[in-house]
C-alpha cells in the first residue's frame, strides 16, 4: 500500500546514488528510524542496491543485518529481481557474472559487487561505495549491554573502515530505536559525525520529534500512515509489545513518552531553605545520607560512578544532589569527599556503597583516609529492573523531591524516564538503593565505618 514516505525515502536514496555515480563528496551518512512494516527492507536492502546498478553498474555495495539469515534473504531477493524476466527486458545489459554468483556475494559483468554480512562478522579486504546496515539489532528482543556494544562496534567498523572513499562513500543505517545507546543513538551522540537523520514515529501523540521537521506536514490526523497504522492498530501493537517495545519500534524513542518505569510527573521539587525551616519547626535534625554506585573508571564508554545525596523527612525523600563522573578510584575518593562535605554531611550521616567487588576498595580507602561513615549495603537478590519496579510505587506516590532549579535535575530525570533503555543507569541505581533502604526500614546491612 502506497504511503508518502515511500517516495520520500526513494528520493533520498536516489540522491545518494547520483552523487556516488558522479564520485562527488557526500552530504554525510544517513540514519532512518522508521516503524516495522513500512517497506523499509524492501526499499533499502532489496530494491535500492539493484537500482544503483541500473544507473552505475560499477557501484560496490555492502549490506548487512543482525543475522546471517536476514542478510542472505535480502541479497537473494535482490538477485531474484535481476534474474526476473521483466528486469532482463528492461536492463538486458546488466547481468550477474557466472563465476561470481552465490547467495550472499555476487558481481555483475561491469565490476559492480554486492557483499552481504551480519553483525559480528568481518569483510576482509573489501570496500564499498554504499554500505547499508538494516536492523543491526533484533527488534523482537530487548538488547543486552553486550549486544548493544557488539552492534555499535560493528557499525563503527563498517562506517570507518569499509568505505572505498571516505568523502564519497555513504553509510546508511535503517532501524527502529531500541535503546538510547543503540547504533542510532551511538552515532548521533557524537556531534562530530556528519549525519542526515530521518525519524518517522508512527504517531505524533507518542513522539512529535519528526526529522526533518517539515515532514510532520505529511502526517494525517497525527498519523504517519493512516491506512496501515491507524490508532486502533497502534493500540493493538502497544498491547502486544508493551510500553517499551512500542515506544522503540513505533515511537522511535528508547522509552515511552513521559517515562516508563519512572514517570517524569512523579518527581516533585523543594527549596532547601524551606525544608530546613520545616525541620526546625518540628525539632528534627535532617540527616543527609549518600548512596554510591561505583564504576571507578575514566573510560567514558563505560558506566559512571554515581553519588546520590538525600534525606528522609515526613516519609518523603529529599534529594539534594546527584553526581555522575568518569573517574579512577583515587580521583573519585576526592570527589566523593567533596560532594558529601558540601551537602550537609555530619557524624550522623552514612554513605552506602553498592555491594559489589569494586565497592570494597573505596570503603577501605575512605576508612583509611577519612572519617566518613562508610556502609556496605545489602546485597540485591534480584536484577536491576526488578529492583527498580519494586521502588516505582514510592516515586509514583510523589514522595521523591528534587532540589529546585539544580543543574543536575534534568539529566537525573532523563536517566529515570529512559531506564532501563538509557545509555546511563547509575544515578537510577543509586536512587533505587536509597528507596530500598527506606522500604526495608534500614534493615539488613553491614556497618564497616565509624559511628
Amino acid at each position: 500500500m502506497y504511503n508518502w514516505h515511500i517516495k520520500y525515502l526513494c528520493d533520498e536514496l536516489q540522491g545518494i546514488a547520483a552523487k556516488v555515480k558522479a564520485r562527488q563528496s557526500a552530504d554525510g551518512d544517513l540514519i532512518i528510524n522508521i516503524s516495522p512494516g513500512s517497506t523499509k527492507s524492501t526499499i533499502v536492502s532489496q530494491m535500492y542496491p539493484v537500482w544503483c546498478w541500473t544507473i552505475d553498474p560499477t557501484i560496490k555495495l555492502i549490506t548487512s543485518s543482525n543475522s546471517k539469515s536476514l542478510s542472505t534473504r535480502d541479497a537473494m531477493k535482490s538477485r531474484d529481481v535481476i534474474r526476473s524476466d521483466k528486469f532482463r527486458s528492461l536492463f538486458p545489459e546488466l547481468q550477474i557474472k557466472d563465476d561470481a554468483d552465490n547467495k550472499i556475494n555476487y558481481e555483475n559483468t561491469n565490476t559492480g559487487k554486492r557483499m552481504a554480512s551480519s553483525v559480528g562478522g568481518t569483510i576482509v579486504g573489501e570496500h564499498a561505495h554504499i554500505i547499508i546496515a538494516d536492523d543491526p539489532l533484533n527488534p523482537k528482543s530487548e538488547p543486552s549491554e553486550l549486544q548493544l556494544q557488539t552492534a555499535n562496534d560493528y557499525v563503527d567498523y563498517l562506517r570507518t573502515t569499509r568505505k572505498i572513499n571516505s568523502k564519497v562513500s555513504v553509510f546508511i543505517l535503517v532501524m527502529q530505536r531500541l535503546n538510547e545507546n543503540d547504533p542510532s543513538g551511538h552515532l548521533l551522540a557524537n556531534k562530530e559525525n556528519k549525519i542526515r537523520h530521518i525519524c518517522l514515529p508512527a504517531c505524533l501523540d507518542d513522539n512529535d520529534n519528526v526529522k526533518p521537521a517539515e515532514l510532520k506536514a505529511n502526517y494525517i490526523d497525527g498519523l504517519f500512515d493512516a491506512v496501515r497504522l491507524d490508532r486502533l492498530d497502534l493500540a493493538d501493537k502497544k498491547s502486544g509489545l508493551g510500553s517499551y517495545g512500542y515506544a522503540g519500534q513505533y515511537g522511535q524513542t528508547p522509552a515511552p513518552s513521559g517515562g516508563g518505569i519512572f514517570k517524569k510527573s512523579w518527581f516533585q521539587t523543594f527549596e532547601l531553605d524551606e525544608l530546613q525551616r520545616r525541620a526546625r519547626d518540628k525539632g528534627v535534625q535532617l540527616v543527609w545520607n549518600t548512596t554510591v554506585d561505583g564504576a571507578y573508571t575514566s573510560d567514558t564508554n563505560n558506566a559512571q560512578s554515581a553519588i546520590f545525596i538525600y534525606t528522609i523527612f515526613e516519609n518523603s525523600m529529599y534529594v539534594r544532589e546527584v553526581v555522575g563522573v568518569w573517574e579512577e578510584l583515587p580521583d573519585f575518593v576526592k570527589t566523593l569527599y567533596s560532594v558529601t562535605q558540601r551537602n550537609g554531611y555530619t557524624s550522623s550521616s552514612s554513605i552506602y556503597v553498592e555491594p559489589k567487588a569494586t565497592g570494597l576498595p573505596i570503603v577501605q580507602t575512605l576508612k583509611r583516609e577519612t572519617i566518613l561513615n562508610m556502609v556496605i549495603d545489602k546485597a540485591p537478590s534480584v536484577d536491576k529492573v526488578s529492583r527498580a519496579r519494586s521502588c516505582a510505587p514510592f516515586c509514583e506516590s510523589k514522595r521523591v523531591y528534587l532540589l529546585n532549579n539544580a543543574g543536575w535535575v534534568n539529566d537525573f530525570i532523563h536517566q529515570c524516564t529512559t531506564f532501563p533503555n538509557g545509555k546511563l543507569k547509575d544515578k537510577v541505581d543509586c536512587m533505587v538503593m536509597a528507596i530500598q533502604r527506606v522500604n526495608e526500614n534500614r534493615g539488613g546491612f553491614l556497618e564497616v565505618g565509624f559511628s
